[in-house]
């Protein structure tokens, strides 16, 4: 039997940080469950919109519902009873990077394939959430995949459906998967768990590099070279903002989308201005997505969309700028 690592750590997310307490790895359907001959009516007209929408290359030669919900496997499938919510969540660990052949047709695909078997299978769960998660992408990538998370969570609104959609990437993956993960596995003594006990096992030998982790300087300020992308930023906005750093003249570059994009090729304004008049849930969101931190500081939101490819443009705006930091 073949045991992946990446499916290993998102049962074990599922698990223990989701609170799914059903949970399988490469889940099929079954030709032998039954449905309503009305959802399966839906779905298919539902699979024509998609096609109008995103392309007809996306399923490819495949145009009956049937046929598409046969081809499913989700990597991984959780259900937290309790709440009523599902998790569907397809992973691709590619070392060098996402490199399907037809990246944004083959994960549109994965994504519509496992909402239309939930919809069918499992449509009085209260929650559904899909996620596509894969740990290192690069650059150009990151951006396409952005754009098609935003583009299908608007499409879903428009066909009426309340399904949350997320990708899981790089800095965001680290910080929301890989790292929470790891923090309860002293805690999990189940030797069935591929991934929790192969960090156990690093961890006995670990010691000893986080004794001699190495640390950069950035001015006065000394920042661990280890420190995700989004807390270093997050923590390095709130000095500029709270200590009156930023001139009138930063404050209308950070706030401008188009500067954001040619300088930390970000796809928001970095700063956003915020009156305590505004709806803190309206004002953070964008497409149906939280775009910013909901703590306003000193009169901004703060984008909070950062992935590792934005560490080298920010480290080059503090030196353009110049910032001496307290």
């Amino acid at each position: 039997m073949k045991i992946d690592i990446g499916e290993s750590l998102i049962y074990s997310w599922l698990r223990h940080n989701q609170n799914c307490n059903i949970t399988q790895t490469n889940w099929k359907t079954s030709p032998q469950w039954n449905y309503e001959d009305t959802d399966i009516d839906r779905c298919q007209k539902y699979m024509t919109k998609v096609s109008e929408e995103f392309g007809n290359s996306v399923f490819g030669n495949t145009v009956n519902i049937n046929q598409l919900i046969k081809q499913c496997e989700i990597d991984v499938l959780g259900i937290d009873t309790f709440n009523s919510e599902i998790f569907a969540v397809d992973i691709a660990y590619h070392r060098d990077g996402l490199n399907y052949t037809d990246t944004i047709n083959t994960v549109t695909k994965k994504i519509f394939r496992s909402i239309f078997a939930l919809l069918l299978y499992f449509k009085d769960v209260k929650k559904l959430n899909v996620y596509f998660v894969s740990p290192i992408v690069g650059n150009s990538t990151t951006n396409k995949m952005n754009e098609l998370e935003s583009k299908i969570s608007v499409f879903m609104k428009q066909l009426g459906l309340d399904i949350n959609i997320e990708f899981f990437m790089n800095d965001k993956f680290k910080i929301e998967i890989l790292f929470p993960t790891m923090k309860i596995s002293e805690s999990v003594a189940d030797m069935s768990e591929l991934f929790l006990r192969s960090h156990q096992l690093i961890e006995l030998f670990d010691k000893e590099v986080k004794n001699n982790t190495n640390t950069k300087k950035i001015q006065n300020n000394e920042i661990n070279e280890f420190v995700p992308i989004g807390i270093f930023a997050k923590g390095l906005f709130e000095k500029l903002l709270t200590n009156n750093i930023l001139s009138e003249n930063d404050i209308k570059e950070l706030t401008s989308k188009e500067y954001s994009i040619e300088k930390f090729k970000m796809n928001f304004p970095i700063l956003k201005k915020f009156t305590n008049t505004e709806n803190i849930s309206v004002a953070i969101n964008i497409n149906g997505h939280n775009r910013y931190y909901a703590a306003p500081i000193n009169g901004f939101l703060l984008c909070n969309h950062w992935y590792e490819n934005h560490r080298n443009p920010l480290n080059l705006w503090l030196l353009e700028k110049g910032f001496n930091l307290p």
